[in-house]
């Protein structure tokens, strides 16, 4: 989680490829997961 959210804060790539890239399968389960982790969904930070 911490490598999404540094790449969220970078701004180079969208929700999608981040949640690809680390790992996820499913951009709801990343959502859910990030959401859970830091209290924010990623569109949020």
């Amino acid at each position: 989680m911490q490598k999404a959210l540094e790449l969220i804060r970078e701004g180079k790539l969208n929700v999608s490829e981040i949640s690809y890239q680390t790992g996820f399968s499913s951009l709801g389960h990343f959502s859910r997961s990030f959401k859970k982790a830091y209290g924010k969904s990623p569109s949020e930070v």
